[in-house]
Protein backbone atom coordinates (compact mmCIF):
# COMPACT_ATOMS: atom_id res chain seq x y z
CA UNK A 1 0.00 0.00 0.00
CA UNK A 2 3.26 2.37 0.85
CA UNK A 3 4.23 1.79 -2.46
CA UNK A 4 1.25 1.86 -4.04
CA UNK A 5 0.63 5.84 -2.31
CA UNK A 6 4.27 6.39 -3.65
CA UNK A 7 3.58 5.30 -7.27
CA UNK A 8 0.84 7.68 -7.10
CA UNK A 9 2.54 10.55 -5.70
CA UNK A 10 5.37 10.22 -8.04
CA UNK A 11 3.24 10.08 -10.86
CA UNK A 12 0.83 13.19 -9.61
CA UNK A 13 4.33 15.27 -9.92
CA UNK A 14 5.25 14.52 -13.31
CA UNK A 15 2.20 15.57 -13.96
CA UNK A 16 2.43 18.60 -11.90
CA UNK A 17 5.77 19.29 -13.66
CA UNK A 18 4.27 18.69 -17.40
CA UNK A 19 1.56 20.79 -16.39
CA UNK A 20 3.34 23.67 -15.11
CA UNK A 21 6.11 23.57 -18.37
CA UNK A 22 2.76 23.56 -20.54
CA UNK A 23 1.62 26.80 -18.74
CA UNK A 24 4.48 28.36 -18.57
CA UNK A 25 5.24 27.48 -22.75
CA UNK A 26 1.11 28.80 -23.45
CA UNK A 27 1.73 32.02 -21.45
CA UNK A 28 4.83 32.68 -23.11
CA UNK A 29 4.13 31.83 -26.82
CA UNK A 30 0.18 33.59 -26.35
CA UNK A 31 1.27 36.29 -24.78
CA UNK A 32 0.84 38.92 -27.26
CA UNK A 33 3.18 41.67 -25.66
CA UNK A 34 6.35 39.00 -26.04
CA UNK A 35 5.15 37.89 -29.52
CA UNK A 36 4.71 41.34 -30.81
CA UNK A 37 8.57 42.10 -29.41
CA UNK A 38 9.68 39.04 -30.86
CA UNK A 39 8.44 39.96 -34.20
CA UNK A 40 9.95 43.68 -33.96
CA UNK A 41 13.21 42.16 -33.14
CA UNK A 42 13.63 40.18 -36.25
CA UNK A 43 12.00 43.46 -38.37
CA UNK A 44 14.39 45.77 -37.66
CA UNK A 45 16.98 42.89 -36.88
CA UNK A 46 17.92 44.03 -32.91
CA UNK A 47 20.48 41.37 -32.37
CA UNK A 48 23.21 43.62 -34.10
CA UNK A 49 23.56 42.40 -37.38
CA UNK A 50 21.76 45.10 -39.65
CA UNK A 51 22.41 48.90 -39.10
CA UNK A 52 19.13 50.39 -37.17
CA UNK A 53 20.15 53.69 -38.23
CA UNK A 54 21.75 55.74 -40.99
CA UNK A 55 23.37 58.89 -39.58
CA UNK A 56 24.23 61.85 -41.54
CA UNK A 57 26.43 65.02 -41.15
CA UNK A 58 27.99 67.92 -42.88
CA UNK A 59 31.23 68.82 -42.18
CA UNK A 60 32.85 71.90 -44.19
CA UNK A 61 36.69 72.55 -44.65
CA UNK A 62 37.57 74.20 -41.49
CA UNK A 63 40.86 73.86 -39.57
CA UNK A 64 38.87 73.64 -35.98
CA UNK A 65 36.19 70.88 -36.82
CA UNK A 66 39.21 69.08 -38.87
CA UNK A 67 40.99 69.27 -35.87
CA UNK A 68 38.89 66.60 -34.67
CA UNK A 69 38.04 65.16 -37.37
CA UNK A 70 40.54 62.16 -36.01
CA UNK A 71 38.45 61.39 -32.82
CA UNK A 72 35.16 62.35 -34.20
CA UNK A 73 35.47 59.84 -37.10
CA UNK A 74 36.87 57.40 -34.63
CA UNK A 75 34.49 57.50 -32.60
CA UNK A 76 31.28 57.00 -35.08
CA UNK A 77 32.96 54.18 -36.72
CA UNK A 78 32.98 51.99 -33.35
CA UNK A 79 29.19 52.97 -33.57
CA UNK A 80 28.77 49.94 -36.62
CA UNK A 81 27.38 47.78 -37.24
CA UNK A 82 23.59 49.28 -35.31
CA UNK A 83 24.60 52.45 -37.21
CA UNK A 84 25.98 53.83 -40.37
CA UNK A 85 27.49 56.98 -40.37
CA UNK A 86 27.87 59.01 -43.42
CA UNK A 87 30.14 62.24 -43.80
CA UNK A 88 29.31 64.90 -46.27
CA UNK A 89 31.98 67.40 -46.84
CA UNK A 90 34.29 69.73 -49.03
CA UNK A 91 37.18 69.03 -47.50
CA UNK A 92 39.66 66.56 -48.82
CA UNK A 93 41.61 65.99 -45.52
CA UNK A 94 38.06 64.77 -44.18
CA UNK A 95 37.06 63.17 -46.94
CA UNK A 96 40.82 60.93 -47.35
CA UNK A 97 40.48 60.02 -43.37
CA UNK A 98 36.95 59.23 -43.49
CA UNK A 99 37.54 56.53 -46.61
CA UNK A 100 40.66 55.27 -44.81
CA UNK A 101 38.31 54.26 -41.98
CA UNK A 102 35.41 52.84 -44.75
CA UNK A 103 38.62 50.54 -46.30
CA UNK A 104 39.28 49.07 -42.28
CA UNK A 105 35.92 48.61 -42.33
CA UNK A 106 35.41 51.22 -39.57
CA UNK A 107 32.11 51.83 -41.00
CA UNK A 108 32.55 55.39 -42.17
CA UNK A 109 30.97 56.63 -45.12
CA UNK A 110 32.12 59.36 -46.95
CA UNK A 111 30.14 61.43 -49.99
CA UNK A 112 32.00 64.25 -51.21
CA UNK A 113 29.56 66.75 -51.83
CA UNK A 114 30.27 71.00 -51.37
CA UNK A 115 28.24 71.79 -47.79
CA UNK A 116 26.07 74.33 -49.10
CA UNK A 117 24.13 71.35 -50.80
CA UNK A 118 21.43 70.75 -48.19
CA UNK A 119 21.40 68.00 -45.79
CA UNK A 120 17.54 67.29 -47.43
CA UNK A 121 18.87 66.59 -50.69
CA UNK A 122 21.90 64.41 -49.30
CA UNK A 123 19.44 62.66 -47.59
CA UNK A 124 16.89 61.69 -50.59
CA UNK A 125 20.51 60.54 -52.38
CA UNK A 126 21.45 57.88 -49.53
CA UNK A 127 17.51 57.02 -49.40
CA UNK A 128 17.98 56.31 -53.79
CA UNK A 129 21.23 54.97 -53.19
CA UNK A 130 19.49 52.13 -50.69
CA UNK A 131 16.58 51.88 -52.65
CA UNK A 132 19.06 51.02 -55.97
CA UNK A 133 19.69 47.57 -54.34
CA UNK A 134 22.83 48.74 -52.02
CA UNK A 135 21.71 47.62 -48.69
CA UNK A 136 24.26 49.76 -46.84
CA UNK A 137 21.32 52.84 -46.16
CA UNK A 138 18.20 50.63 -45.77
CA UNK A 139 17.89 51.67 -42.17
CA UNK A 140 14.78 51.58 -40.23
CA UNK A 141 15.89 55.28 -38.80
CA UNK A 142 17.79 58.17 -40.38
CA UNK A 143 19.09 61.10 -38.33
CA UNK A 144 21.30 64.01 -38.82
CA UNK A 145 23.79 65.01 -36.03
CA UNK A 146 26.61 67.70 -36.10
CA UNK A 147 29.82 66.76 -37.53
CA UNK A 148 31.72 67.18 -34.20
CA UNK A 149 29.05 65.55 -32.14
CA UNK A 150 30.55 62.16 -30.25
CA UNK A 151 28.12 59.78 -28.97
CA UNK A 152 28.52 56.90 -26.57
CA UNK A 153 26.72 53.22 -26.22
CA UNK A 154 23.51 55.20 -25.05
CA UNK A 155 22.77 56.21 -28.71
CA UNK A 156 22.40 52.33 -29.12
CA UNK A 157 20.26 51.68 -26.12
CA UNK A 158 18.16 54.76 -27.25
CA UNK A 159 17.71 53.38 -30.81
CA UNK A 160 16.41 50.12 -29.81
CA UNK A 161 14.19 51.60 -27.43
CA UNK A 162 12.30 53.98 -29.88
CA UNK A 163 12.37 50.62 -32.29
CA UNK A 164 10.37 48.32 -29.80
CA UNK A 165 8.13 51.23 -28.43
CA UNK A 166 4.45 50.32 -28.55
CA UNK A 167 3.74 53.65 -29.40
CA UNK A 168 6.66 53.68 -32.33
CA UNK A 169 5.00 50.45 -33.98
CA UNK A 170 1.78 50.92 -34.07
CA UNK A 171 1.50 55.11 -34.82
CA UNK A 172 0.64 55.69 -38.03
CA UNK A 173 2.48 59.38 -37.73
CA UNK A 174 5.64 60.04 -38.44
CA UNK A 175 8.50 60.65 -35.71
CA UNK A 176 11.23 63.21 -34.71
CA UNK A 177 13.06 62.84 -32.03
CA UNK A 178 15.63 65.75 -31.41
CA UNK A 179 18.03 66.53 -28.66
CA UNK A 180 20.79 68.71 -27.04
CA UNK A 181 24.02 68.39 -26.11
CA UNK A 182 25.04 66.39 -22.78
CA UNK A 183 26.68 69.39 -20.84
CA UNK A 184 29.65 69.33 -18.44
CA UNK A 185 31.13 66.05 -20.62
CA UNK A 186 34.34 66.45 -22.01
CA UNK A 187 36.95 64.29 -24.01
CA UNK A 188 38.62 63.39 -20.97
CA UNK A 189 35.76 62.30 -18.72
CA UNK A 190 33.07 60.75 -20.58
CA UNK A 191 33.57 57.56 -20.26
CA UNK A 192 33.35 57.58 -16.14
CA UNK A 193 30.39 59.99 -16.87
CA UNK A 194 27.10 58.44 -16.06
CA UNK A 195 23.57 60.56 -16.59
CA UNK A 196 21.88 61.30 -13.67
CA UNK A 197 19.01 58.76 -12.71
CA UNK A 198 16.23 61.16 -13.78
CA UNK A 199 17.79 60.76 -17.58
CA UNK A 200 18.01 57.20 -17.67
CA UNK A 201 15.02 56.68 -19.31
CA UNK A 202 13.32 54.04 -20.86
CA UNK A 203 11.73 55.57 -24.23
CA UNK A 204 9.77 51.95 -24.64
CA UNK A 205 6.95 53.88 -22.74
CA UNK A 206 6.85 56.40 -24.52
CA UNK A 207 4.04 58.98 -23.85
CA UNK A 208 0.60 59.50 -25.86
CA UNK A 209 0.72 61.89 -29.00
CA UNK A 210 -1.36 64.67 -26.89
CA UNK A 211 1.60 64.09 -23.70
CA UNK A 212 4.55 64.57 -26.47
CA UNK A 213 2.64 67.91 -28.00
CA UNK A 214 1.97 68.85 -24.72
CA UNK A 215 6.14 68.55 -23.38
CA UNK A 216 7.07 69.72 -26.83
CA UNK A 217 5.02 72.59 -26.85
CA UNK A 218 6.00 73.54 -22.94
CA UNK A 219 9.23 72.01 -22.32
CA UNK A 220 12.65 72.36 -22.64
CA UNK A 221 13.43 71.30 -26.03
CA UNK A 222 11.85 74.99 -26.71
CA UNK A 223 13.63 76.74 -25.13
CA UNK A 224 16.65 76.19 -26.86
CA UNK A 225 17.38 77.71 -30.35
CA UNK A 226 19.61 74.64 -31.56
CA UNK A 227 19.09 71.07 -31.30
CA UNK A 228 22.53 68.94 -32.01
CA UNK A 229 20.67 65.71 -33.88
CA UNK A 230 17.93 65.09 -35.22
CA UNK A 231 16.06 61.12 -35.84
CA UNK A 232 13.00 60.36 -37.81
CA UNK A 233 12.03 57.29 -38.99
CA UNK A 234 12.35 55.90 -42.45
CA UNK A 235 9.50 58.23 -44.54
CA UNK A 236 9.78 61.37 -42.55
CA UNK A 237 8.76 63.97 -45.08
CA UNK A 238 11.37 65.83 -45.58
CA UNK A 239 10.25 67.24 -48.65
CA UNK A 240 8.62 69.74 -46.72
CA UNK A 241 12.04 71.08 -45.09
CA UNK A 242 13.71 71.31 -48.82
CA UNK A 243 14.58 74.35 -48.65
CA UNK A 244 16.27 74.70 -45.23
CA UNK A 245 19.80 74.10 -43.86
CA UNK A 246 20.02 72.38 -40.64
CA UNK A 247 23.35 74.12 -39.12
CA UNK A 248 21.17 77.68 -39.02
CA UNK A 249 20.26 78.51 -35.19
CA UNK A 250 16.44 78.37 -35.54
CA UNK A 251 16.22 75.85 -37.38
CA UNK A 252 15.75 73.11 -34.94
CA UNK A 253 12.93 75.02 -32.68
CA UNK A 254 10.96 75.94 -36.22
CA UNK A 255 11.47 72.25 -36.68
CA UNK A 256 9.32 70.93 -33.80
CA UNK A 257 6.91 73.66 -33.99
CA UNK A 258 6.21 72.68 -37.71
CA UNK A 259 6.07 68.71 -36.96
CA UNK A 260 3.82 69.42 -34.33
CA UNK A 261 1.32 71.41 -36.20
CA UNK A 262 1.61 68.58 -38.76
CA UNK A 263 0.60 66.14 -36.40
CA UNK A 264 3.83 64.52 -35.87
CA UNK A 265 4.97 62.85 -32.65
CA UNK A 266 7.92 64.59 -31.27
CA UNK A 267 10.02 63.44 -28.49
CA UNK A 268 12.74 65.03 -26.79
CA UNK A 269 15.46 62.42 -25.80
CA UNK A 270 18.15 64.82 -24.17
CA UNK A 271 17.86 63.27 -20.68
CA UNK A 272 18.35 60.04 -22.58
CA UNK A 273 20.84 60.21 -24.69
CA UNK A 274 24.50 61.07 -24.03
CA UNK A 275 25.81 63.45 -26.39
CA UNK A 276 28.52 65.69 -26.37
CA UNK A 277 31.24 67.97 -28.41
CA UNK A 278 35.06 67.17 -28.36
CA UNK A 279 36.24 70.15 -26.40
CA UNK A 280 39.56 70.09 -23.81
CA UNK A 281 37.98 69.67 -20.43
Amino acid sequence: RIQRILEIITIALATATVASFYLAFSLETSNPARKEAANVSRQYNLDGRSPLLTLLTATQKYAKLERFSDLTLAIWGQLTPNVVPVLFTDSAVLDKRARDLEEKRSGAVCCSVHCRSLLSTARFRVARAGVAGTGIFETPLYAYADGDLLFTESLEVTLKAILTSRFFRESKKHLLVVGRTTEGVSTMNHKSFKLPKRRRQNLTGLPTPNDVDRKAMTGKVLEEDFMGYFITDRNFPWRHYFHMRFERGKFGRWLVLDAIRRGHVVVDATDTLLAFRPVAS
